[in-house]
């Protein structure tokens, strides 16, 4: 796995051993146990979970290795998520735009109507070089690993890929153009980045992320994160007609069970709308 993976694993398990305590006896843990220890501990369920997923990953090491005797269960904690929380509608896209227009936030405007225009991960979008779009294609090629300030290769062979640039994304690229270089002109920034920040250097993935989530929260009543966004793309080309397969192309990865999702979830809802519309038709008189 790629080292940054790695790293976040290795944090995220040691985490996870500091909240269930580092004294206590493997092959005397219990479900209930565990989930006590996280809810006093821990205040997000969704770190809850990322907490699981890497302490069950070492404890099936360690049951395989014949360290311990015994492999419990340990469920899920929390409800399942809302599918309709993961993607943003068409209305809150747009009311979040707007804000950031109203209120001049320039470079966040452009990297989140970006994501939604391309449904990029964040760390692929800041790693773009000016070179990598030509008149048609993103070239998608290698991601900026916050955790260790890199650039490296892409989250996986299938996340390598090129994007087509729709006639909505051209005309933002010529904005972000036009804006780059005014900014970079002013501050006497030379940079090979498409984003970059007044020294010339990576935007910071976390400031992004911290802004994203409070605005949302403020106007939107919930806090979304850029992978937000990136569902967000896919729901709007699921609900022009696009096949799973073809964004999934385009999201540069095999199999998403999230996509399905909202697939199922954009599907639903059709239905109960076809279902409506029949009721108000009389076929015989």
């Amino acid at each position: 796995i790629k080292q940054s993976t790695a790293r976040t694993q290795h944090i995220c398990m040691k985490q996870a051993i500091n909240v269930i305590g580092s004294n206590t006896k493997a092959n005397n843990l219990t479900a209930k146990f565990v989930e006590k220890k996280m809810l006093q501990n821990v205040s997000k369920i969704t770190t809850i979970n990322d907490y699981l997923k890497n302490f069950k990953s070492l404890l099936k090491y360690a049951y395989t290795n014949n360290m311990i005797d015994s492999l419990h269960r340990f469920p899920d904690l929390s409800e399942r998520e809302k599918i309709k929380d993961k993607y943003l509608e068409p209305a809150e896209a747009e009311a979040l735009l707007h804000y950031m227009e109203e209120h001049n936030a320039e470079q966040w405007y452009q990297i989140t109507k970006f994501i939604l225009l391309t449904g990029m991960r964040i760390g692929e979008v800041l790693a773009l070089n000016k070179t990598d779009i030509s008149n048609d294609y993103i070239e998608v090629n290698k991601t900026y690993d916050k955790t260790n300030r890199i650039v490296t290769s892409t989250k996986t062979i299938d996340s390598t890929r090129k994007i087509y640039i729709q006639e909505e994304l051209k005309e933002l690229l010529k904005r972000i153009k036009l804006q780059e270089n005014f900014v970079r002109r002013n501050n006497k920034i030379q940079s090979p980045l498409l984003f970059c920040n007044k020294q010339g250097t990576f935007v910071s993935y976390d400031a992004f992320e911290k802004y994203l989530r409070e605005l949302s929260e403020r106007i939107l009543d919930h806090k979304i994160n850029s992978h937000t966004l990136r569902h967000t793309h896919a729901s709007f080309l699921l609900a022009q007609g696009m096949s799973i397969e073809q964004i999934s192309r385009r999201l540069g990865h095999k199999d998403s069970q999230i996509t399905k999702d909202i697939y199922l979830h954009q599907t639903n809802l059709l239905r109960e709308k076809d279902n409506a519309a029949i009721n108000s038709i009389k076929l015989l008189s």
